[in-house]
């Protein structure tokens, strides 16, 4: 990738602003690297090395690295882990010259181990919130028996989405949904819509996630890492806990598989003998289409019409994304920045089911 220093230095700016409504700290911290040239030029070093989605990606791993090692107690970042509310600690504006100087400081030590993480380290998430969004979408296809699978599932904590509690909500009305913890608040201007759309009973019989690299939660490290790249939000961090606690406790009774795929390539024999015949398909992204080069998205167009044609059966793909084509992003907003898309394949038909925050805090259904 070759990017100037002032694209890299503009990116930093954009994501620190998108932190800023969740998380302060990320939000100054970032601005801090930014007019960093240093950091800057260690910045454009990485995407000389490693093939990214985008500039991005680099920013939130480097992110995620001084997360991790709070999280972890590295006893090196123990001024910093003092600034992180996931760590018990707090952070105002009028910490910004000490959390400066102790970031700075730490950046210059640890060179080294986060070129390593970057480099090495992928970068992973599960937000669960997003289910706010995705799981009406889904109900809104009124199905009784469906094989749910995810691209680029990470975790697989989404497939989840039937099982969790939801709470949406407004100035004048409330909708709850109890089943299990974590409970997902979203505000929305649509409940009787969204009360509706909840009478209707699916059973998810078959759940399969696809991911280059599928996370295993057993794994104590793997927890950690995933619980690293969220911002410093203990809310989104007691949520994930939650979610993990969920799946490990029900996970070999739900039919559920992680396959490590690429998921532009063959579908019919990957997934051909694993899906309950008898159950309609669906398929569903979570912020993660739109950020592959656009030959890889339409070879996955292909490779669900190759399926849709072999099971002799309609199938469904619910894209929950930023749109591909910058000129169609009539009907966003800023608090509602991304698209849920429905598409029907063989035939390619799509409609917009509605748009919501990326996050999943905010849902307008169209």
């Amino acid at each position: 990738m070759n990017f100037t220093k002032e694209t890299i230095k503009d990116a930093f700016f954009k994501q620190a602003k998108t932190c800023l409504g969740s998380s302060l700290l990320y939000h100054d911290m970032i601005n801090i690297f930014a007019y960093e040239a240093k950091v800057i030029d260690f910045t454009d070093e990485l995407l000389q090395k490693r093939d990214f989605t985008n500039i991005a990606e680099v920013i939130l791993s480097i992110m995620a690295f001084f997360h991790y090692n709070t999280l972890k107690n590295s006893s090196d970042f123990n001024r910093l882990k003092s600034f992180f509310l996931t760590h018990g600690g707090a952070y105002t504006s009028n910490d910004l010259s000490q959390m400066k100087n102790t970031l700075i400081e730490l950046w210059e030590n640890q060179k080294e181990n986060l070129q390593k993480w970057v480099l090495s380290t992928k970068l992973q998430t599960n937000e669960i919130a997003r289910c706010n969004a995705i799981y009406p979408a889904l109900l809104s296809l009124n199905k009784e028996k469906v094989n749910l699978i995810e691209l680029g599932c990470s975790a697989g904590l989404i497939l989840l989405m039937d099982l969790y509690s939801y709470e949406y909500f407004n100035d004048k009305s409330i909708f709850l949904e109890e089943k299990y913890e974590p409970l997902l608040k979203c505000k929305s201007g649509d409940i009787s819509k969204i009360s509706n759309l909840f009478q209707n009973k699916m059973n998810i019989v078959r759940r399969i996630g696809l991911d280059l690299f599928p996370l295993d939660l057993s794994e104590k490290e793997n927890v950690l890492n995933l619980k690293s790249t969220l911002w410093d939000n203990p809310e989104r961090n007691m949520r994930l806990e939650q979610a993990i606690a969920l799946f490990l406790e029900m996970k070999d009774n739900l039919n559920l598989s992680l396959l490590q795929a690429d998921y532009t390539q063959d579908l019919v024999t990957l997934l051909n003998k694993l899906l309950v015949s008898d159950a309609d398909v669906v398929f569903y992204s979570s912020v993660s289409t739109y950020q592959i080069p656009v030959e890889s998205y339409h070879k996955l167009i292909t490779r669900l019409n190759e399926l849709a044609e072999f099971l002799k059966k309609d199938i469904y793909f619910i894209e929950f994304e930023s749109l591909r084509d910058k000129n169609e992003q009539k009907n966003v907003t800023k608090e509602e920045p991304f698209h849920l898309t429905i598409h029907t394949y063989p035939g390619n038909t799509s409609y917009e089911f509605g748009r919501a925050h990326f996050h999943g805090n905010l849902l307008t259904i169209f």
